[in-house]
């Protein structure tokens, strides 16, 4: 299961996350790696650079990636590469935009080691989130669950079964 979130309005730009392929069941540690895109739509009448951190967590990891941009004015279809996270266990993989109260030109004079040392106490907006689960253990389980269904019907149908003997037996 993906859930992709609404448009975030961050200092006059448009942030969301799109995906090529969203498998409806999410995704399994079994060789597949998501890719999402950052989109930036700039809906001023001004070019805009600067950089944009993603914040990526799954369990207890946490990894940060920052996006320089440079769209042009009035664009809407900005799209940036997310670098593909792997996925190591299972559980809620989530992407979240680290919210700065400077403006993203701001941050072009940051080093890495400064733009992400700075995000450890600044709020964040999710962008996406999605499950990742261990196929063979969801191959079990649904198999499993076939046959609880199977026993739990024809429980049901010996007690219906028994109610009609017990009915017809009072009268």
């Amino acid at each position: 299961m993906v859930t992709l979130r609404e448009k975030i309005e961050y200092h006059d730009l448009q942030i969301s996350i799109e995906s090529d392929e969203i498998p409806e069941s999410g995704f399994f540690l079994t060789g597949q790696t998501p890719l999402f895109k950052l989109v930036i739509e700039n809906d001023t009448p001004n070019s805009r650079k600067g950089k944009i951190l993603i914040r990526w967590r799954l369990g207890e990891l946490t990894t940060h990636r920052i996006i320089t941009f440079d769209v042009e004015p009035n664009s809407i279809n900005n799209k940036y590469d997310l670098e593909k996270e792997w996925l190591y266990r299972e559980g809620t993989g989530i992407y979240e935009l680290v919210i700065f109260s400077n403006r993203p030109e701001m941050s072009l004079k940051w080093t890495s080691e400064g733009f992400v040392a700075s995000a450890r106490s600044a709020p964040i907006h999710p962008l996406c989130s999605y499950y990742v689960k261990d196929k063979d253990l969801y191959k079990y389980e649904k198999y499993h669950r076939i046959i609880i269904i199977g026993f739990t019907l024809i429980t049901i149908g010996i007690a219906i079964a028994n109610m009609i003997i017990f009915m017809l037996s009072s009268m």
